[in-house]
């Protein structure tokens, strides 16, 4: 299914010198918003805020970078409905997202999925015992996307990867398409990774090794938060070079 090696194909993307500028400048931008935004994450952390205010601050357009084509604004869209169903006048969901954030940085971003998942999964139980639709209810699934996306706020230079729905599912799609090798016991589950435990995450993240150990420099010039991110845009954007059919 594949016509070129993995090797080939990073070379390619390493290459691609118009493309490359534009991740550097949409690198540039992400980095430009993190002195927006940590300090109202870190006011919310410690309770001088609220999360309607920590909110507000995420969902400013200049702010808003991962509301990118590949997001369908889907972080803005949880936060709504975090703030009015699940927070609303719930002190004690309040103080439980306070201390998931809490301490959440690269090398806790496991465990604090894990966590998150099990608060949403109760969550939604209970939410739906109010007779709430569920349109209105934040899937388990989001977990790994949302606690991803604070922890790269909260610690900007630490390694990850920000694992939206469109980063999941272009992965399943390069692992199908004989792309990206998978020794790993994390399956698809259909089009998408259910990512609920540490480990998963961890798994998640070493489906990439085969490209680091491919092309090592590749750590180095690209930030590593983005990486395998920038990556994945780049093999999508070209799958049909690459004959990736599934």
């Amino acid at each position: 299914m594949i016509t070129q090696t993995l090797a080939e194909i990073t070379q390619g993307f390493l290459n691609d010198h118009a493309n490359m500028e534009k991740l550097m400048q949409n690198s540039a931008w992400r980095t430009q918003t993190i002195p927006n935004i940590q300090p109202a994450l870190h006011e919310f952390i410690q309770g001088y805020s609220t999360f309607a205010q920590l909110s507000a601050e995420l969902t400013m357009p200049q702010n808003g970078w991962y509301v990118g084509a590949n997001n369908s604004g889907y972080f803005n869209i949880s936060l709504r409905k975090f703030a009015k169903n699940y927070i609303g006048n719930n002190n004690e969901a309040s103080e439980q997202f306070r201390a998931l954030l809490q301490d959440l940085n690269v090398r806790t971003l496991g465990q604090k999925i894990e966590l998150f998942y099990t608060f949403l999964l109760q969550e939604k139980k209970r939410l739906q015992g109010t007779g709430l639709g569920v349109r209105s209810i934040i899937s388990p699934i989001s977990s790994a996307f949302i606690m991803s996306q604070f922890a790269h706020w909260l610690d900007p230079q630490g390694e990850l990867l920000i694992s939206t729905q469109y980063v999941r599912e272009s992965t399943v799609k390069l692992v199908r398409g004989g792309l990206l090798p998978n020794h790993t016991e994390l399956k698809p589950r259909g089009s998408d990774f259910i990512i609920s435990t540490g480990a998963q995450y961890d798994a998640f993240l070493s489906l990439f090794d085969a490209v680091r150990d491919t092309a090592p420099q590749i750590t180095s010039l690209l930030p590593l938060p983005y990486w395998r991110e920038y990556f994945i845009w780049w093999a999508m954007d070209h799958r049909k070079e690459l004959i990736i059919s599934r």
